[in-house]
This record gives structure tokens, sequence and C-alpha cells, in this order.
């Protein structure tokens, strides 16, 4: 009737009864409650436009001239350079929109070296939008992408994203606000790799939700950088 917290320590006790006469086997074990977020119900939105699937995706890329310094690979200097804190973007905006977004209507399965080498658990990788921008470094850069998660039923659903370097992905009314509840994250630097995360969704529906993804500093064009999301 409830959620066991995860990380908990549980038992199970199974009783067998056969024979003439009648013989009775007990067999105990334990096991620990594998980790997960909860998704509230509170956080579902109606009147999402289902004609119109994909993500909306804002490049970002600096040159590491600013006092700043350059990326290190972790989640909150990210945030700041999406805010403009570390630097100009000099990412290629030229297809983007005035908000400076692109619109992907497939799936996120970025990669620097799309073409010439796959990354991650997909084919048909495809380049960033914007990356690289106006030098020819990978590094520096930064994605965030929005978009509207439907889960048509209550229960548990497995969350994967694959990723060179880190990334975060959040949920909420604004999924923008840094105090959004995080659904899975990693923090710090790493080649191509998975990092899968459980979600309990307590209630059908849609959810507006964040993926923030970096790669770290100084890299030259031909250095891996790739992203996927997926359920």
């Amino acid at each position: 009737p409830a959620l066991l917290a995860a990380g908990s320590t549980n038992a199970v006790s199974v009783t067998l009864k056969h024979g003439t006469p009648q013989t009775t086997m007990v067999v105990g074990r334990t096991y620990v409650v594998a980790p997960y977020k909860i998704l509230p119900a509170a956080l579902a939105v109606t009147g999402v436009d289902t004609s119109k699937p994909g993500f909306r995706v804002w490049p970002y890329q600096t040159d590491g001239t600013d006092p700043s310094g350059q990326q290190p690979n972790t989640i909150a200097w990210t945030e700041d350079q999406l805010l403009g804190l570390h630097g100009a973007n000099i990412a290629d905006l030229s297809g983007a929109d005035a908000s400076g977004s692109y619109t992907n209507l497939t799936v996120i399965n970025y990669n620097i070296e799309a073409g010439t080498t796959e990354r991650g658990n997909f084919t048909n990788d495809v380049f960033f939008p914007g990356i690289p921008g106006t030098t020819a470094m990978t590094g520096n850069s930064s994605m965030e992408a929005l978009t509207f998660l439907h889960f048509p039923a209550a229960g548990v659903y497995r969350i994967g994203v694959n990723s060179d370097d880190g990334f975060r992905v959040t949920a909420g009314k604004n999924p923008r606000d840094r105090l959004s509840p995080i659904l899975g994250e990693y923090n710090g630097g790493r080649g191509s790799a998975d990092t899968l995360f459980d979600v309990v969704v307590e209630q059908a529906g849609y959810y507006p939700c964040r993926l923030v993804w970096e790669n770290g500093n100084g890299e030259l064009t031909g250095n891996s950088a790739s992203c996927e999301w997926f359920t």
C-alpha cells in the first residue's frame, strides 16, 4: 500500500509445504530497495500541444578567456555559463530563433563526431546544434534542452542519459528553477557512458522536464563530446 523507502533493507519469507506426511520449508531473504526519485502528481500540466513533438535546445559555448576560467566539469559552473556569467556565447546561432534556441523534432542523440564515429547506445548520431561555434574548440560547451515528458500511467520508469561529460535532468512547473527536483545527474567528467535513474510517477500525465549537458574545457574538434536522453 505504500512505497518502500529507497535504500531500505527489507525481508521476504517463502513457506513451502509438500508431501505426505507434510513437510514444511521456510526460506528467507533480505533485499535492498534500489534508489529512486518521486515525480509528484502536482508537477503535471495540462494543455500540452501534442502536435509539436520534440525539444527546444539552447547551445552555449565560451572561449575560456573570461576571468572565471574554463569549464571544470561541474553542473553549477554550467548553470552559470547558461546565464552568461562565464563569458559571451560563441556557439553558432545562425540557425537559432530569436531566443537563441534550436528546435529538434526527433530525439536527443548528439555527437560532435557524427558521421565518423558513433557514441553511446544508439546509431545515426547527429551534430550538436551550434557546437562547435566560432572557434575550433568543442570544450567549454553546454546545452539546455526543454520538453514535456509523457508518462502514460502511474508507476516506475527508468530514464537514462549517456553523456560525455556531465548532465542533470530536472522536472518542475518551471524546470529552469534551480530548486526544481533533480531526477538524475552525473556531475563530473567522463567518456561516453550511461547513468540510469528510476522515477516513481504518482499520476499519468505530461511533465515539464529539462536536460542540462556540459563538455569540459579546452578540447579540440575531433575529441569526444556526446549526449543521448532516453527512457
